[in-house]
């Protein structure tokens, strides 16, 4: 184990060529290193390495074949310029279930496309990147934070779908994304592409208005609608959507929430009470509502 935590003069690392067992390397608030020398790269008894706050990361080395990896924490790394590409069989880490890149810089290719091939990726944090343009294709992922990440323009269609758990997009402040695609596009291909998966889904942007698609509309955070005769044997029936509006205590903005408990077969679950005091403080303005049928997919396409 090496811990160099908050080494503040630190300004270059030895080769680690030699250091073959090493197994847990931590660089956190090492805020004069600028590079970290290549042979980084292949320690393969590497299980842990810790970089947060490593302000002055320039660039990590191109490719990386440590195949013990298991946990890489790069949040804070502000001035990072290039992600690297996974080289060899790092089996431990295609097992890696959380990847956190919060203000690293990432820009525009940084991402590696083979990011697609770590199949066990539930929760991918990309908030603050704020010269990031466009995400590639991703795997089967549960959340996708992208709050921040204001010149984000292109995301993969469907962004995400996770027939397990379901899925959540975050992408408060993110206003160019807002202005290229809406929600209800969002909902519509998740829709289609993972209508049987009973599983809710979520996507959070900038908006001030709900869609008129969403029938039954309603100033407050809460609303009923009275249940469908028989609704439950309807072969037709999908679920239930719902939609918000609220302000976020600490950002001036207004958030729209397309939620994909369209996916809900528990009608009651659905309709009782629609996001009371939403994430981060957020206040609720308005909420609506729509049971949705099979037919209801070609109205969404037409709007």
């Amino acid at each position: 184990m090496m811990n160099l935590k908050g080494f503040q003069n630190l300004i270059k690392t030895p080769d680690f060529t030699t250091a073959s067992n090493l197994e847990v390397l931590i660089l956190e608030g090492c805020t004069k290193l600028v590079d970290i020398h290549l042979s980084i790269g292949v320690l393969k008894s590497l299980k842990l390495l810790n970089l947060r706050d490593y302000r002055s990361l320039r660039t990590l080395p191109t490719k990386i074949g440590m195949e013990s990896l298991e946990t890489l924490i790069p949040s804070g790394c502000s001035s990072l310029i290039r992600f690297p590409e996974i080289n060899g069989k790092m089996e431990r880490l295609s097992s890696l279930r959380k990847l956190k890149l919060r203000d690293c810089n990432l820009g525009e290719g940084d991402i590696p496309r083979d990011i697609s091939c770590l199949s066990s990726l539930t929760d991918l944090g990309l908030s603050d990147c704020k010269m990031l343009k466009s995400l590639p294709e991703l795997p089967s992922i549960k959340e996708v934070w992208i709050d921040g990440c204001s010149s984000l323009e292109v995301v993969p269609s469907p962004l995400i779908c996770n027939p397990v758990y379901g899925a959540t997009v975050k992408a408060i402040s993110c206003f160019k994304l807002a202005e290229n695609i809406n929600a209800l596009t969002l909902l519509e291909k998740h829709l289609k592409a993972f209508a049987n998966s009973r599983k809710p889904f979520d996507i959070v942007k900038p908006g001030s208005e709900i869609p008129e698609w969403f029938g039954q509309q309603k100033s407050g955070s809460s609303i009923k609608i009275p249940q469908p005769i028989n609704l439950r044997n309807d072969s037709q029936w999908i679920g239930v959507a719902c939609c918000c509006i609220f302000v976020d205590d600490d950002a001036s903005s207004e958030i729209i929430s397309c939620n994909g408990s369209i996916l809900y077969r528990n009608f009651q679950q659905a309709t009782h009470k629609l996001y009371r005091d939403r994430s981060r403080g957020g206040k609720v303005k308005k909420c609506g509502i729509r049971i949705v049928y099979e037919k209801d997919l070609k109205e969404i396409k037409e709007l």
